[in-house]
């Protein structure tokens, strides 16, 4: 069966801010019985790599599973308690190291943003937001009624956070929305997606920035939508997934306690229907999206200018495959052309060992391979970027 990319006519005035358009610019339909012109060798799926070793001062090191983000032409990498600045091409800038009580001090780090087109890093803490310039200054902390595990800095002193909610006996009127938007103040401004059920657990999500940097975009656990809020707090759904007669159905939820939204989504000889893993690059839209029970996991890559799929099967986990003998790891966000992950220096050495002179000689033409051989164990992470063809 052919997949198609089904393009929507999109006429929607500019929305005011706050407004949520249900209108949505573009539908994907996939068929999770079909892997789509599979890509498993890495030359079929990439065009390049990139290779970005941080910079390792003394008693600067951040592990290989810490959260980076690309921000304002600056790398953001940090864990609970610290926050790394780097350059874009690796070298160090400054690190941001304040936990504790105090009014200049958070009490440790669940996520951080940099306010678009400032100096501005937000580092959000336990029911705060702590603000400092680039250089580490403090310029603010401002107090927030809700205890956020997820920011989104949108642009003129708006916030969006994905909280932590729903632990069993807490149902009040921040515990019940997904998605919550505040000002600089800490005052929530808006409340958006009330959840249709009472979840057991907790539930949040991630902001992966748009490639145009422009907007941030998310998935919620229990709906197929792709949204994007921003600039400012201006909210939109960017993207449909249609699975056909697969769609599952969730009204049996509304008077159902559930221990875990996959449950709602794992059927059909073990289908797994939802979208998850979500990246978007300047040309595709990126979704782990399979069948658990032929493949453990399977990446639907789907081109936004010409709707092709593809998909890349997980054969040898944790790899993907290889490029040019290179092993290609999963990604775990994007930024503009390309999609991401950290590698322990430790991986990166033992990877070299294992490329032939040929290989090394293709991939010496890849931006910042020569530099790994300079990589020591006790560095700090790599950054690893994947171009995607167009196809």
């Amino acid at each position: 069966m052919k997949i198609k990319l089904t393009i929507l006519i999109f006429l929607l005035a500019a929305c005011q801010p706050g407004e949520h358009s249900n209108l949505t610019e573009e539908t994907i339909h996939i068929n999770p019985d079909e892997f789509v012109n599979p890509a498993n060798s890495g030359e079929d799926w990439i065009e390049t790599i990139k290779f970005i070793p941080l910079e390792t001062p003394p008693g600067e090191y951040i592990p290989d599973d810490a959260n980076l983000k690309f921000r304002e032409g600056y790398i953001l990498c940090g864990n609970y308690d610290m926050l790394l600045i780097f350059k874009e091409d690796g070298s160090f800038v400054n690190s941001i190291r304040t936990q504790g009580k105090g009014p200049e001090e958070y009490a440790w780090i669940f996520d951080y943003d940099m306010l678009p087109g400032t100096d501005e890093i937000v580092i959000n803490g336990d029911r705060s937001m702590v603000f400092y310039h680039i250089d580490g200054r403090f310029i603010e902390k401002q107090q927030i009624p809700l205890r956020p595990m997820g920011i989104a800095a949108l642009g003129d002193d708006y916030f969006a956070f994905a909280p932590e909610r729903f632990r069993q006996g807490r149902d009040d009127s921040v515990g019940k929305y997904q998605l919550i938007i505040t000002n600089r103040q800490g005052e929530i401004i808006e409340r958006h997606f009330e959840f249709p059920y009472y979840l057991l657990v907790d539930s949040w999500f991630d902001f992966i920035r748009s490639p145009d940097g422009n907007g941030n975009i998310f998935v919620l656990s229990y709906d197929l939508n792709i949204y994007e809020i921003g600039p400012g707090p201006k909210l939109k759904t960017k993207y449909t997934i249609d699975f056909g007669g697969l769609n599952p159905d969730t009204s049996f939820l509304q008077d159902e306690r559930v221990e875990n939204t996959q449950k709602v989504y794992t059927f059909n000889e073990g289908k797994f229907i939802k979208p998850w893993g979500l990246a978007e690059t300047t040309n595709t839209l990126l979704l782990r999206c399979g069948s658990e029970k032929h493949q453990k996991v399977a990446f639907r890559l789907v081109n936004k200018n010409s709707g092709n799929h593809r998909t890349v099967i997980m054969h040898d986990p944790p790899k993907l495959g290889y490029f040019n003998g290179w092993p290609i790891y999963p990604y775990r966000s994007s930024s503009g052309d390309y999609i991401y992950h950290t590698l322990s220096a430790i991986d990166v050495m033992e990877n070299l060992q294992e490329l032939t002179e040929d290989q090394l000689t293709e991939l010496s033409k890849c931006d910042g391979f020569n530099k790994l051989s300079e990589v020591d164990e006790e560095d700090n992470p790599v950054v690893v970027m994947y171009k995607l063809k167009d196809f």
